[in-house]
């Protein structure tokens, strides 16, 4: 199994389909947009801090699976999440194997240090916080803290300077957003996991933001 087969069963369509009808009003993707985002996060991440072909295979099913969890509720999704992956994957593949997707799908919120300890957990933890580009917001026409801010985010790339320091570049259209970062709750939160990162592995991941609106035509971001 891998997570095409998972991406292209009943269980995938059926889970996310009632996930997107549950999250219908909110204005934050949590179905196949995001899922979809995060495994193309994931296939990058994996090759950018060199996780074996076996990791990186663990990682893409946890990917796919690995907001399940938001069929019991938000709270304590990741922890759901982990929990009915195990269920989903029982019989289906070696059970060691198994229990590393779960435990990269209960850890992915990031919330203690631990939860970064594990190459998988590392990547999809990044895979699931680098999706904020506008594609997966939605003007709802109501008042949100930093709607206008994710909105005008065309693109976000991790780029690797040397063995330890990596640059998160965040192209976007109003680059005067973001002046004062500590305005905004979500980029401390942010800091706040790329700090943990620093801490466990020693990666130090600058923040970049890049005027998009005023790059030449043609450049290739």
């Amino acid at each position: 199994m891998d997570y095409k087969d998972i991406v292209k069963s009943e269980y995938f369509k059926k889970v996310y389909s009632e996930v997107e009808e549950l999250k219908k009003d909110f204005y934050v993707n949590h179905g196949f947009l995001h899922i979809n985002n995060v495994i193309k996060n994931a296939e990058y991440l994996a090759d950018l801090f060199m996780l074996s072909s076996k990791q990186k295979e663990l990682l893409l099913i946890a990917s796919a699976l690995h907001d399940i969890g938001y069929l019991k509720g938000r709270e304590s999704h990741a922890k759901n999440g982990g929990i009915l992956a195990g269920e989903y994957l029982k019989g289906k593949m070696p059970n060691e194997e198994a229990q590393k997707i779960c435990n990269a799908i209960s850890r992915h919120g990031g919330k203690k240090e631990s939860d970064f300890e594990d190459p998988i957990s590392l990547c999809l933890i990044l895979a699931d916080k680098f999706d904020f580009g506008k594609q997966r917001y939605q003007d709802d026409g109501k008042e949100h803290d930093n709607l206008k801010m994710f909105l005008s985010i065309e693109k976000i790339l991790l780029t690797k300077i040397d063995e330890k320091n990596f640059e998160l570049k965040v192209y976007t259209t109003n680059k005067e957003l973001f002046e004062k970062l500590e305005e905004s709750y979500f980029f401390n939160k942010l800091i706040e996991v790329l700090k943990k990162v620093e801490n466990v592995w020693g990666y130090k991941i600058k923040i970049n933001f890049v005027d998009f609106a005023n790059l030449k035509k043609g450049v290739d971001i």
